[in-house]
């Protein structure tokens, strides 16, 4: 079996946090992170694109 470890360790200061792994597993943290990231901001384009789109059309 094999096991997946990812290290997070605070900053020197607590300002932000370090992570450390190999490379599938960072690969696979930054897959779960961003998928759903970029698929959020997606939608919310397309949301407030739909709703001011005629606002803006209307300001010229």
């Amino acid at each position: 079996m094999e096991e997946n470890i990812i290290k997070l360790e605070n900053t020197p200061k607590f300002l932000g946090i370090t992570i450390k792994g190999d490379y599938d597993d960072l690969n696979e943290l930054y897959d779960a992170v961003s998928q759903p990231t970029d698929l959020y901001f997606t939608f919310m384009f397309i949301a407030l694109k739909e709703r001011y789109y005629d606002y803006a059309q209307n300001c010229d």
